[in-house]
C-alpha cells in the first residue's frame, strides 16, 4: 500500500437518515446508555453497519477540513499534518468498521468523537451540542445526500442551546 493510498481523501455521501441513525448511536454511546448496542444489532435491512455510518460522519469532517485547507479534490498527498493524520485515522477506522463487533463499534464511535473534539478544541461538555448540530443538519435536509456543514459547526439561528 502506498502513502498516497492511505491518505487519499474519500468522498462522503450519507443520506440524512443514515446521519440521524449514526448521531443517535453516538449520542447513546457518549452518554453511556445501555441501549446503544441494540442500535448496532437492530439495523434495518439493507442498512450499512453502524460502525460504517459512524466512520462516514468522521469522513465528512475530514472532507470539510480538507476543503477549508484548500486541499480537497487533489490527487496529491495533502501537506497539512493535521489533515494527513486525520486521513490516516479515518482510513484505519474505515478498514475496521465493516466487521466491527458492538464493542468495537463503541470504540470507533468514541474515537470519532475524540477526533472531533481534538480538531475543534471542543470540551467534553460541547459533545452533545456538536452531535445535535450534525443531527439538526441532517434532519433539515430534504432528500438525498447532504453536504456537510462547516466544521467546527456553529449553532443554528435562534436561542442558544442548553448543554445537558
Amino acid at each position: 500500500m502506498t502513502d498516497a493510498h492511505v491518505i487519499a481523501p474519500h468522498p462522503v455521501t450519507m443520506t440524512p437518515h443514515a446521519i440521524l441513525r449514526a448521531c443517535q448511536y453516538m449520542d447513546a454511546v457518549w452518554r453511556g446508555e445501555q441501549h446503544a448496542d441494540g442500535l448496532v444489532v437492530d439495523a434495518p435491512d439493507g442498512a450499512p453497519p453502524m460502525a460504517v455510518m459512524v466512520v462516514g460522519l468522521g469522513d465528512g469532517v475530514v472532507a470539510q477540513l480538507a476543503g477549508s485547507l484548500g486541499e480537497g479534490g487533489s490527487d496529491q498527498a495533502p501537506t497539512d499534518p493535521t489533515l494527513r493524520v486525520s486521513m490516516v485515522l479515518m482510513d484505519t477506522l474505515r478498514t475496521l468498521a465493516p466487521t466491527a463487533t458492538p464493542d468495537e463499534t463503541r470504540v470507533i464511535a468514541l474515537s470519532v468523537i475524540a477526533y472531533w473534539r481534538a480538531i475543534s478544541n471542543a470540551s467534553i461538555e460541547d459533545v452533545p451540542r456538536l452531535l445535535a448540530i450534525v443531527r439538526d443538519t441532517a434532519a433539515t435536509a430534504a432528500t438525498g445526500p447532504r453536504q456537510w456543514p462547516a466544521w467546527p459547526p456553529t449553532d443554528p439561528p435562534g436561542p442558544p442551546r442548553k448543554l445537558m
